[in-house]
């Protein structure tokens, strides 16, 4: 196991050990910029995400803002007539801005309308269709108007990698399943590869195994189970492991214990 892949899933184990925590992620609230994006991801994940996800039947892992285009699709055509002839590339897809949040079995990606409009990842206004069009592209992509919760199992996934968008000049997680093309580009450029790890140990099913110890032949779910000491061994098999340190050991066994 990678120290990313250590990290969230420590982090992971620290939210479903200690609630409270993982409302804390309200990081850079006060950005005068994208304030706005932050408190809004913030509230819409723990007053409804959180519930759904619960109501699911899953664990959480982590959220980051993010922004989205689903459908992507292209093609030629050519269009003019026997005197002029030009080749053009149309582009297909919709997207938003919002937040991408990871549990043990799905991808949540949540587009908030406000925050699309707000933060636009692709402008199609009359000057940028205009440089578009000089430059040879027809752009269909369209801003998705309406709040949406789009739900991806990880076993519904064919690939995801970490490529480049030479239109927007970033580098994004490109998600391929049998019916379509997904783009993800992270709001922060330095928890990127973070995003795409855990979905990456989502596939593997790594992140499932988190919250799934062996345990004298039975798998114990943390979610469920109210034997603490089954969990305090999860957790020492964990520091067996070298995912957990000693101390967060030790800090983790007494809030099990707090429990009781």
């Amino acid at each position: 196991m990678s120290s990313l892949e250590e990290r969230i899933s420590k982090t992971a184990l620290e939210y479903e050990t200690n609630p409270k925590q993982q409302y804390s992620n309200s990081t850079e609230a006060g950005n005068q910029k994208f304030g706005v994006w932050y408190l809004t991801t913030h509230h819409d994940f723990r007053h409804r995400l959180l519930t759904l996800i619960q109501e699911n039947g899953d664990h959480f892992v982590e959220y980051w803002p993010a922004q989205f285009v689903w459908g992507v699709g292209s093609e030629q055509k050519v269009s003019g007539d026997s005197e002029y002839i030009r080749t053009y590339e149309y582009k297909y897809g919709s997207f938003s801005s919002g937040y991408l949040c990871l549990s043990d079995k799905s991808i949540y990606m949540v587009a908030i309308a406000e925050l699309g409009r707000k933060f636009a990842i692709i402008h199609n206004d009359f000057v940028s269709g205009m440089f578009k069009g000089i430059g040879g592209m027809m752009d269909q992509r369209r801003l998705l108007r309406e709040d949406k919760t789009r739900t991806l199992p990880y076993d519904t996934i064919r690939s995801s990698d970490i490529t480049r968008d030479d239109d927007l000049y970033r580098d994004m997680i490109q998600i391929r399943t049998a019916a379509e093309t997904i783009r993800i580009y992270s709001h922060f450029s330095d928890t990127l590869e973070e995003m795409a790890t855990g979905i990456k140990m989502g596939m593997s099913g790594k992140l499932a195994r988190i919250w799934q110890a062996p345990t004298n032949g039975k798998n114990i779910d943390l979610q469920t189970s109210h034997d603490i000491p089954e969990l305090l061994r999860m957790l020492a098999a964990l520091r067996d492991a070298g995912i957990l340190s000693r101390e967060e050991f030790d800090d983790k066994s007494k809030k099990l214990l707090s429990r009781l």
